[in-house]
């Protein structure tokens, strides 16, 4: 009798959760434990895209009619908001615990490295747009453009604060 195929476009990791006496699924797996320092570096990673979270936020208000309509200021703006939104859900899907499933890890790690990298990068053109915008109409609506370029220049260091803190987390052993 022929071997059951397996559907191509099946996750890998499903193989690891198998039925239990009751009849339900659960996750046979391996874990990735935390050491001491990935507990502390993902706490910070958290911390960070809270805060930045809150600055990309307020960064949405304070902008003015001089700045809200440019596209220097608006395309590295958005592609920041979704870049912080990728690392963040990544940050929290590794969990508050010692351990998560091993395919989490391997799969959340790189994300937040590359979406804090992406949000770092797009957080300093934003910032560069309102310095233009600042010396493109000097005297208007100078608060506005000087408080976004401060909370974009804010959510770049908790970008940088999050990728250092994803850089932490060994995923090397995980196969």
């Amino acid at each position: 009798m022929a071997e059951k195929k397996k559907k191509s476009w099946r996750k890998e990791y499903l193989n690891d959760f198998k039925p239990d006496e009751d009849g339900k699924y659960s996750y046979q797996g391996k874990m990735k434990t935390f050491s001491n320092e990935e507990l502390a570096a993902r706490t910070r990673a958290g911390s960070a895209s809270a805060s930045a979270i809150f600055f990309i936020l307020a960064a949405g208000f304070v902008t003015g009619r001089d700045i809200g309509g440019k596209a220097y200021v608006l395309i590295p703006y958005l592609v920041l908001l979704g870049a912080f939104g990728i690392a963040a859900w990544n940050v929290f899907a590794l969990g508050r615990g010692g351990e998560v499933r091993s395919y989490i890890a391997k799969r959340a790690v790189p994300r937040i490295v590359g979406g804090a990298t992406t949000a770092f990068v797009s957080a300093i053109l934003a910032a560069a747009g309102a310095v233009l915008a600042i010396i493109g109409a000097p005297g208007t609506e100078l608060i506005y453009k000087i408080s976004f370029m401060t909370l974009m220049l804010l959510s770049a260091a908790d970008a940088y604060l999050m990728r250092k803190a994803g850089e932490s987390i060994d995923i090397s052993g995980i196969v």
